[in-house]
């Protein structure tokens, strides 16, 4: 976590970290809500009292949060034997329709979602108030540098880290460079983290849109409604796989020595990446819009055995 990188000891878990991001935080002196990005650069400026930070316990936030254990357990259950049950009906060659396909998807993403956001708080409505030191010589505490008249809850341009990049592919291609610019770099660079934040959010798409290849050979009422199905789900899984791609490509394109063939192979990779990246966030969300449509028409024509309940009976041993 970058903030106990910036203060050794300061023993931060990940309810914390999702804390901060969600901006629970604000300025005592002025109510203003200080975004992740703030945080780190007050902490980078010394502007932060580090035992207020410390005083800040994982318990505290928790009884901030409307979500327990009980509530996240149902759900996290619920959608465990949903996708136990769809497991069980391709096990036992039973036609699973697209419509429930589509359901699986989903259930996927929650479970990813929930992994992920497990120590997340759920509707924080009072933050929590720390205080802002002011820059010795420079500013007054009226005056805070981290204000921004164009978003309360963002800092100005000016303050915001190299990191902080926007999100998307414009996220990729603002990381764009050319070859003498990746000559410059170093051999073993890092990614920043808001890079490494949007590849596991390209996976995460990646595995949902994997799930409809469940469905590739199904059956449909027509030819035409099988073919705009697979076209839909190779739509969907090209492009973010296209985009994880594009910033590996990038990321070797940095490593490899100024200058080369490889290199010059390797830039020349990432900008064909990324043009095809830019073309597949556009039809993504078009091929989204394909795969709904598809499978709710699906069910005007089931297969025989759509009906036809799973026999759980047979999971158990001598029965």
């Amino acid at each position: 976590m970058r903030f106990n990188e910036l203060v050794p000891g300061l023993g931060w878990e990940e309810t914390q970290g999702h804390f901060a991001q969600m901006g629970g935080f604000a300025s005592k002196d002025d109510n203003q809500i200080l975004s992740s990005s703030t945080l780190i650069q007050l902490l980078e400026d010394g502007r932060l009292d580090v035992e207020e930070l410390q005083s800040v316990t994982k318990e505290d936030i928790e009884d901030k949060s409307k979500g327990d254990w009980l509530s996240k357990g149902l759900v996290a259950l619920q959608t465990t034997w949903f996708v136990c049950e769809c497991l069980a009906r391709l096990q036992q060659k039973l036609p699973l329709l697209e419509v429930e396909v589509v359901t699986l998807a989903f259930a996927t993403l929650n479970v990813l979602t929930y992994i992920l956001w497990w120590d997340k708080p759920l509707n924080v409505n009072r933050p929590i108030f720390l205080h802002i030191q002011p820059l010795p010589n420079t500013t007054t505490p009226s005056d805070p540098p981290y204000a921004s008249p164009r978003a309360p809850s963002e800092p100005p341009p000016d303050r915001i880290p190299s990191s902080n990049l926007s999100q998307g592919a414009g996220l990729l291609a603002a990381e764009h460079l050319t070859g003498e610019e990746a000559g410059t770099k170093q051999s073993k660079p890092e990614r920043p983290n808001m890079v490494r934040v949007l590849e596991v959010g390209l996976l995460i798409v990646l595995i949902f849109a994997s799930v409809h290849f469940l469905s590739w050979n199904s059956t449909f009422p027509t030819q035409a409604e099988l073919i705009l199905w697979r076209i839909a789900c190779i739509m969907m899984a090209l492009t973010p796989a296209l985009g994880l791609l594009t910033s590996f490509s990038l990321w070797i394109s940095k490593a490899l020595s100024s200058g080369t063939r490889i290199q010059r192979t390797a830039i020349c990779f990432h900008r064909i990446c990324n043009a095809f990246t830019f073309i597949g966030f556009v039809s993504y969300p078009i091929s989204r819009i394909f795969v709904g449509i598809l499978s709710f028409i699906a069910l005007r024509h089931l297969p025989p055995d759509a009906l036809t309940n799973v026999s759980w009976t047979s999971y158990i041993p001598h029965l």
